[in-house]
């Protein structure tokens, strides 16, 4: 689960395709860890 997911529920919604792309690289740009 993402940490900003409680914090962000909005910015997780508009950067879920984002994060999920960088999420399958195992690093993400905006600095999410699994």
């Amino acid at each position: 689960m993402w940490i900003w997911d409680f914090v962000y529920p909005d910015l997780r919604l508009l950067s879920a395709v984002e994060v999920y792309e960088t999420d399958t690289s195992g690093c993400t740009l905006t600095g999410y860890s699994l």
